[in-house]
């Protein structure tokens, strides 16, 4: 419990912008380097969203530092220890298809997304969704996935509203 009140403290930091936010301004603009410069001070000080960030970071590359997946994972375990729920979507995303040094474990997949999907993170419910329509790492559910699905739905994701129009038909409307 202490570790989604954490992820949900996280996300109040993310919104409310500041330094991180910078790193992040950085970040998208394609300046690696400027947010690794941000975000670096503040993920030795504990903050979870610049450990997040410094594992894309570190999952991407960029000119003065090569892609480095087992740094991005050690990143994205310490973010995910700090309770931020992206940082298990990613883990799990790892898992899922076998990034690297990590190896491709549904299950593994699976139990990441689940806490993340449990916190909120509309994309975990989105994959964990999926993972039990196609029996990937759990048994095959098809009402466990809709339930998943219709979760991210909830919350405006597009994919999962388009996912439910396929495999939901009438099951929409409810």
């Amino acid at each position: 419990m202490m570790n989604l009140i954490r992820g949900l403290r996280l996300r109040w930091d993310i919104r409310r912008g500041g330094a991180y936010e910078k790193g992040w301004s950085a970040f998208e603009a394609g300046d690696l380097a400027g947010a690794a410069a941000v975000w670096t001070p503040l993920a030795r000080r504990g903050n979870a969203s610049a450990m997040y960030g410094l594992g894309l970071i570190a999952e991407r590359g960029y000119p003065s530092s090569p892609r480095d997946v087992q740094q991005a994972f050690l990143w994205m375990k310490e973010a995910a220890g700090e309770g931020l729920g992206v940082a298990y979507t990613a883990l799990g995303r790892m898992y899922e298809i076998g990034n690297g040094p990590v190896p491709q474990d549904p299950a593994e997949a699976a139990r990441y997304y689940r806490y993340a999907a449990l916190a909120g993170e509309p994309y975990a419910q989105v994959y964990l969704g999926r993972l039990y329509e196609h029996g990937d790492g759990v048994p095959k559910d098809i009402e466990e996935a809709f339930r998943w699905y219709r979760k991210a739905a909830d919350q405006g994701d597009e994919e999962a509203l388009a996912i439910l129009r396929t495999i939901g038909g009438s099951k929409l409307e409810q």
